[in-house]
């Protein structure tokens, strides 16, 4: 699991001191959430790439990103889970994004099972907004 955080953190002391200390919040932060998961769903986000980004409304989005068409799939079916869980330990983020990367444009063949009407330059996913009772029960 990678993660990549979205903002730049160098206003006060060393941007590398500052840099350092957002890495190990974030490695601590995805790794709790994916530990409060069963196995089988923590085995899918372990080859997933975690970061947070804020849409263009300005609400935090957890997004996903999975290796493969089939992994994004698998997470999909367990979305309910992954919402509820989100909710529930980062409060702050408003919606979770599943998505997958689409192959490299130089020299990868795109695979059959991309629909033909998502070229591969596109993000291929679904975005799941958290419920406001979500938010009420924390």
């Amino acid at each position: 699991m990678l993660f990549h955080p979205t903002f730049d953190d160098s206003r006060d002391g060393s941007a590398s001191e500052n840099r350092d200390l957002s890495e190990s919040f974030y490695k601590t932060l995805f790794k709790r959430l994916c530990e409060s998961f069963d196995y089988s769903t923590q085995a899918l986000l372990s080859e997933c790439i975690l970061g947070i980004a804020p849409s263009p409304l300005g609400e935090n989005t957890l997004f996903i990103v999975a290796p493969s068409l089939e992994v994004l799939e698998k997470l999909i079916a367990r979305s309910d889970r992954i919402q509820n869980e989100v909710s529930r330990r980062l409060p702050g983020i408003k919606q979770t994004a599943i998505c997958v990367q689409p192959p490299d444009a130089v020299g990868d063949r795109v695979p059959e099972a991309f629909p033909p009407q998502f070229p591969p330059q596109f993000m291929l996913g679904k975005i799941f907004r958290h419920s406001a009772e979500d938010e009420l029960v924390n």
